[in-house]
C-alpha cells in the first residue's frame, strides 16, 4: 500500500484500497461525480463558469448594432493593448 491511502478522522487512520474501476459505483451511490469524489471538481467548475461568463457577454455584444460593437472593440483593444505595455513595463523594471 502506497504513502496516502489512509481513511480516517485525522486521529485514527485506516488504510484504504480499491480498484478504480469502483470509482463510478461509488459516486453513483453518492449522488456525485468522480471529480467530485477526487477534489478536482472545483477548479474545473470555475473555469467553466468565467469561459460561460464570457461567451455570454460575448453573445450580448454581437446583438448590438455595427456602431456599439466598434466602441465596444475599441475600448477592449485600448485595455487590452495597455495591460501588454504594463507587462512589458514590469518585465523590464
Amino acid at each position: 500500500m502506497g504513502r496516502g491511502n489512509f481513511l480516517g478522522n485525522g486521529l485514527n487512520l485506516t488504510p484504504v484500497s480499491f480498484h478504480l474501476n469502483l470509482l463510478p459505483l461509488i459516486a453513483r451511490a453518492l449522488g456525485v461525480s468522480i471529480d467530485a469524489l477526487l477534489g478536482v471538481e472545483s477548479s474545473r467548475r470555475r473555469a467553466k463558469a468565467t469561459d460561460t461568463r464570457l461567451q455570454r457577454r460575448l453573445a450580448q455584444i454581437e446583438k448590438l448594432s455595427a456602431p456599439e460593437r466598434r466602441q465596444i472593440l475599441q475600448v477592449l483593444d485600448a485595455l487590452i493593448e495597455r495591460g501588454q505595455l504594463k507587462q512589458k513595463m514590469q518585465a523590464t523594471a
